[in-house]
């Protein structure tokens, strides 16, 4: 019995991995692909350019994140594939209850954090898979995903010194970029230009260097994130298989959610309105 729980685990967690990275990045083509989104100004067409090198802050920042929920996802694959064969509180169950109980938690535990692991896992090799993105702009903001960023949620644009990429410059923090834009020609740059100064003015980022921005704030609270619960994680190595799974599941699971509300301080994608399609 105490076999083919494992077995059954050890299969369950990479199963759910590889169905979560397969689920990811069918929804991010889904995500970038063209729409006739109704009362759209202007539609445009780009190639995707990798974070690292378009927005290397948010691209910090995200990564940060990432590394924190991988470390939790291979403690637990240390636990499942390691401590396992030599370590468990159900080789030895006190009652049934405390059995019973363990069995019931590990099972949907395994399940999160696999998914949770295989999204972390989807992000490092998305583009890879889904290489153009299609937007539009419209009165009321830009339509992209389905979804309307308004223009309210930006201070204003810059433009890089080669002029290849265009930043929409968050309102919430000074030196955090809300939106980018790569335009695959020098028609479509100013056709995107053109249709941004109708609703935001030119921003000069230097002018904001003295104010606390991104680094101090979303960062250190990125990086506390992932110490404290890597601190707490690794408690979970020194307890029993099954309580350390459920544990650093768990653990896994609260990281996804407060990051999702870290980054949405710089836009709040959480509360995006849907875009009419025609």
């Amino acid at each position: 019995m105490n076999i083919l729980f494992f077995y059954a685990m050890e299969l369950l967690f990479p199963a759910i991995m590889i169905w979560s990275i397969y689920a990811h990045i069918a929804f991010l083509k889904k995500l970038r692909s063209k729409r006739n989104y109704k009362g759209a100004t202007l539609n445009i067409t780009e190639k995707v350019i990798p974070e690292r090198i378009i927005e290397p802050s948010t691209w910090m920042l995200t990564s940060i994140l990432d590394i924190g929920r991988s470390l939790l996802g291979i403690s637990i694959l240390f636990l499942l594939f390691i401590r396992s064969k030599s370590d468990s509180i159900l080789l030895h169950p006190k009652d049934s209850l405390t059995f019973f109980t363990v069995l019931f938690l590990c099972f949907p535990a395994a399940s999160v954090a696999g998914h949770l692991f295989g999204s972390t896992i989807a992000r490092a090799i998305q583009d890879h898979f889904s290489k153009m993105r299609h937007e539009a702009f419209s009165e009321q903001g830009i339509l992209y995903g389905g979804r309307i960023i308004a223009w309210e949620h930006f201070r204003g644009y810059l433009v890089s010194s080669d002029r290849r990429y265009i930043y929409l410059m968050s309102k919430y923090y000074a030196t955090a970029i809300g939106f980018s834009f790569a335009p695959t020609s020098n028609e479509d740059f100013d056709l995107v230009i053109g249709e941004i100064k109708k609703h935001l003015p030119n921003c000069d980022f230097t002018s904001y260097g003295q104010e606390v921005g991104i680094f101090t704030n979303v960062y250190f609270q990125s990086v506390l994130l992932l110490m404290v619960l890597l601190l707490i994680g690794l408690t979970g190595l020194t307890m029993s298989v099954e309580i350390g799974i459920i544990l650093n599941s768990l653990l896994m699971y609260l990281h996804a959610i407060i990051s999702l509300r870290i980054v949405n301080r710089i836009i709040p994608t959480d509360k995006l309105p849907a875009a009419e399609i025609e």
